[in-house]
């Protein structure tokens, strides 16, 4: 495959593939009498993922990575306090928080207070400075960024802006269960198409928006209850974040 331009960059969803092969390494051990415990090798994940990047590479004919982490608090709990409250107390993999320390110290790892992952790569992503570069993650929030998108590392998807708006609009009035956040109540997929086909394929959320609202206004709720599925939803690009204030621009209708 020929080389990419400079600025081009593999741009990798580092909560994905910590939490990946975190799981992979767990081996459990009977000790004998009833007694188990887990055992992790990390030696093997710095093996597997540095397998990884050199396939990466490989596939994708860029050779610069750029990793991404979610910091530990996100601007999203302000705006609907039950965002992946679902996943609170739920068990980590043994050596996930040291995968992700290993891929700051020796990766140089990016993270951003109050932003995702998912965050960063959108900023990125649609940063005109790294034109080209592609977002791997096998996250579907990531279809809502307009650049390419691989899944597997290895085929590349095209995301237009159309598709983008489209994709967003679909989340807010579906919702995800991953992240606990619910979008329209009664609205699932196939309904989600079959109202958004109402409206022409668009660079802007103005058409699809008023698809929303009648939405959510005929499930009982108010335009304000869209706008927060929408808000929380929605995945930062370039203009949406300040790295000097750490100031986020907040999704408006």
């Amino acid at each position: 495959m020929k080389k990419k331009n400079n600025n081009s960059k593999i741009l990798i969803d580092g909560d994905i593939i910590c939490y990946q092969i975190a799981t992979k390494i767990e081996e459990p051990i009977h000790w004998g009498n009833d007694m188990w415990t887990l055992h992790s090798d990390f030696g093997s994940a710095k093996f597997i993922f540095n397998n990884y990047i050199k396939d990466l590479r490989e596939q994708l004919g860029i050779h610069e990575v750029l990793i991404f982490l979610t910091s530990g608090s996100n601007y999203r709990d302000l705006i609907y306090p039950g965002y992946k409250g679902n996943r609170k107390g739920k068990r980590k993999p043994t050596c996930l928080h040291v995968m992700r320390r290993w891929l700051e110290e020796e990766w140089d790892a990016i993270t951003e207070p109050r932003l995702e992952a998912d965050d960063l790569l959108g900023i990125y992503a649609t940063n005109p400075k790294y034109k080209g570069s592609i977002i791997v993650s096998l996250d579907k929030d990531l279809r809502t960024i307009p650049g390419k998108l691989s899944a597997d590392g290895i085929k590349v998807e095209r995301i237009t802006k159309q598709k983008s708006i489209y994709n967003h609009a679909t989340q807010i009035l579906c919702g995800d269960s991953t992240d606990n956040y619910p979008g329209c109540p009664g609205v699932g997929p196939k309904t989600a198409a079959k109202l958004l086909a109402e409206v022409k394929p668009t660079r802007t959320m103005k058409g699809y928006w008023e698809v929303i609202k009648a939405a959510y206004k005929k499930a009982g709720q108010l335009e304000h209850d869209a706008i927060i599925q929408a808000r929380v939803s929605y995945i930062l690009q370039w203009r949406d974040y300040d790295f000097k204030t750490k100031k986020v621009a907040i999704w408006k209708p």
